[in-house]
């Protein structure tokens, strides 16, 4: 099994609204309240796509699309969202691909702070942010607030 990422495209955009509009990923997402209608879908990736603070990458496994890393400039740090596909969960897709996402924002934005917003039920996130190096920096009601331990970056 080999994990890449590529930047992602317009071409993604029927693949990325389909994987925002999973069950599972809205079931974990902090701000969106319900399916993301297509147009707003269409604007957001094109805005995404053109913005100079965020990378958007699809992740492939042996050259098959099977999830989606982001990194958004959010104030003084870049907040990770990351998605694989049901089939491809629980094989160690999101760690390699989190790694590498992280390792590419290293070499463009070298110091750069990393956070991630984590729904407080979302057991296996919570794993996924912890094993990449992650901290819990602050919490809410209903989500950990990670930050990541620059010292134990990989």
């Amino acid at each position: 099994m080999t994990i890449a990422l590529r930047h992602a495209t317009v071409e993604d955009e029927e693949r990325l609204f389909h994987w925002v509009n999973d069950p599972e990923s809205l079931a974990n997402k902090r701000l969106t309240q319900g399916t993301i209608p297509r147009a707003e879908h269409h604007a957001w990736l094109r805005a995404t796509l053109v913005d100079a603070g965020s990378y958007l990458w699809i992740v492939e496994s042996d050259t098959v699309p099977v999830g989606q890393v982001r990194l958004t400039r959010a104030q003084d740090a870049f907040e990770v969202d990351i998605f694989v596909t049901g089939s491809h969960r629980r094989h160690g897709h999101a760690l390699a691909a989190l790694k590498g996402a992280l390792a590419e924002l290293a070499a463009s934005q070298p110091g750069a702070v990393v956070i991630a917003r984590v729904m407080r039920h979302n057991t296996v996130s919570i794993r996924l942010f912890e094993r990449a190096g992650f901290v819990t920096d602050d919490a809410t009601n209903d989500h950990l607030i990670y930050r990541l331990d620059q010292g134990r970056r990989t």
